[in-house]
């Protein structure tokens, strides 16, 4: 099922790759891991055996790893978030001292917990992530990288769509282009 569309829902140019792909690293630096260690070892107790906990948000969205990751620099982004503060907050000023609060933390771990609830997908579609593209990571029992995986995935095709309409202006009211039409 398509999660609703969310009219104030906008991912702008987000690039979540960074992030994916520590994740990714993490998963494959386990799996490495558990395929050098002897099956019958029980030393480890069946603890490789045992799916691996996801890592929550609050441990992936740090204030440093997103002020580095370089997803503030573009105005666009920044301008977004600032209009997701609370009213009296709504500046540069308070958009760094936000992310370095201890309530943002808190946020990004109710997240965490409710996205690794029963309702995780319902969450997702409250927000306005279509699920669906996180499917992969559901299975594995990963919620955590399917809502990251699902929030990539809104943000690529946002940027697709705006890339095509930036690059196929309309001619008329009626929306239809001109230049692309076939004779």
């Amino acid at each position: 099922p398509q999660a609703p569309a969310s009219s104030n829902q906008n991912f702008g140019g987000l690039d979540l790759s960074s992030i994916l792909g520590t994740l990714s690293n993490n998963t494959q630096n386990n799996a490495t891991l558990a395929s050098q260690v002897p099956a019958s070892s029980s030393t480890y107790g069946g603890i490789l055996s045992q799916p691996q906990q996801p890592i929550p948000l609050q441990e992936i969205l740090t204030s440093d790893a997103i002020f580095n990751s370089g997803v503030l620099d573009d105005p666009q982004v920044r301008a977004q978030i600032i209009e997701q503060l609370p009213e009296s907050q709504r500046s540069e000023e308070f958009l760094e001292d936000n992310i370095r609060s201890p309530q943002f933390q808190q946020s990004l771990e109710s997240l965490s917990n409710a996205l690794q609830s029963d309702g995780g997908n319902a969450v997702m579609a409250n927000i306005g992530v279509d699920p669906s593209p996180g499917t992969n990571d559901l299975l594995r029992g990963d919620a955590i990288s399917a809502f990251l995986t699902s929030v990539q995935a809104s943000a690529d095709v946002e940027s697709l769509s705006e890339s095509n309409t930036s690059s196929n202006p309309t001619n008329n009211a009626t929306g239809d282009n001109q230049d692309n039409m076939e004779e």
